[in-house]
């Protein structure tokens, strides 16, 4: 009776992904909670003083920018990422024994979120030595969504998005099980990269509100959850973006 009462409900085990959606949701209510809080919740760190690289770097780190920055890029990687994996984490949970499922979500979880999260670490103290005027400048933005908008018609988006989709044969046990989920997460990881990279750039340079990363996650939602994808609808939509930041700027 006591172990009836206890037991472990049998949806955890049938879909152990369900922890995936409750870590994208923390991630996205910590977003939200941070962007409200005083001084906001900025990626940009435009605020770095005038000078050599080095010395901009050194102020953005002391003042904190770069803590902040780093903070802000894992959880909108946490928040963002984690639902593009689900098709392929349920792929993975789906061909692995029960006893293994939640082991092997997770490892396959965390090969396809380290990659994102290694740009990050590399990617923001260098946007923090840049001057001031490359981050966070509308015009930069604009460009950036253009940018990102040409490289939706590209032949190598295509093929990036393709490889979205790809499915790795998995061991049945042991550590070649384990090995087998990191390969298949990296592998995914760096599709992802490479369909995704000039968008998440564009978002580094552009004045940072939330709502701007959630309209990102529906452009790349659309076209992840499709047999074919809307790359043209969303060519559009990211020059509209476009437009407007450039209408906004030159206002």
């Amino acid at each position: 009776m006591t172990s009836a009462v206890f037991a472990r409900p049998a949806w955890t085990l049938v879909k152990p992904e369900w922890w995936a959606w409750a870590l994208s949701a923390a991630a996205w209510l910590a977003v939200l909670t941070l962007y409200t809080a005083p001084g906001g919740m900025p990626l940009c760190l435009a605020g770095a003083v005038d000078g050599d690289p080095a010395g901009r770097l050194r102020a953005a780190w002391a003042s904190g920018a770069v803590g902040r920055a780093l903070l802000d890029w894992a959880l909108m990687t946490l928040a963002m990422m984690t639902p593009l994996t689900l098709p392929l984490l349920r792929h993975v949970v789906a061909r692995s024994f029960l006893s293994r499922r939640h082991r092997a979500a997770a490892l396959f979880l965390a090969a396809a979120l380290a990659p994102w999260l290694l740009l990050g670490l590399v990617g923001l103290p260098l946007l923090a030595a840049a001057p001031a005027w490359v981050v966070g400048a509308p015009l930069l933005a604009a460009c950036g969504l253009l940018l990102s908008a040409a490289w939706q018609l590209s032949p190598m988006k295509r093929a990036a998005l393709r490889r979205c989709h790809l499915t790795l044969p998995l061991a049945a046990h042991g550590k070649r099980a384990d090995m087998d989920c990191v390969r298949q997460g990296l592998a995914y990881a760096g599709a992802c990269i490479s369909s995704c990279w000039v968008l998440m750039l564009s978002m580094e340079f552009a004045p940072y509100h939330p709502l701007v990363a959630i309209c990102m996650q529906g452009v790349i939602l659309a076209e992840r959850r499709n047999c074919r994808p809307p790359l043209m609808q969303t060519a559009m939509a990211l020059t509209f973006g476009a437009v407007l930041m450039l209408a906004a700027t030159l206002r």
